[in-house]
């Protein structure tokens, strides 16, 4: 594959990020989360995530979604009775 074929970082439009839902880890790992959600948003890329409200993918959602980016949470109908979404931004699917 040439050079020229390959995806640019300016040509990236939509990523999928799927993270640890534990709120029970180091903090190191919740700062890169939000470094990510900044990046992220601050390039004007759309994310679509695992849509949990809690750990990782909060924090790099919620820096995200201060930062501009368009923030789509997919989370599947059963985890609604063990995770609470409590996003307006999400639908469940």
């Amino acid at each position: 594959m040439d050079m020229e074929s390959r995806s640019s970082p300016e040509s990236i439009k939509r990523v999928t990020v799927y993270a640890s839902s534990s709120n029970a880890l180091a903090e190191s790992y919740y700062d890169a989360a939000s470094r990510l959600g900044t990046v992220l948003g601050q390039a004007g890329v759309d994310i679509v995530y695992g849509g949990g409200g809690v750990g990782l993918m909060r924090a790099m959602a919620d820096t995200a979604l201060s930062e501009g980016a368009h923030v789509h949470g997919v989370i599947p109908d059963f985890l609604n009775t063990v995770e609470p979404v409590s996003y307006t931004h999400l639908r469940a699917h």
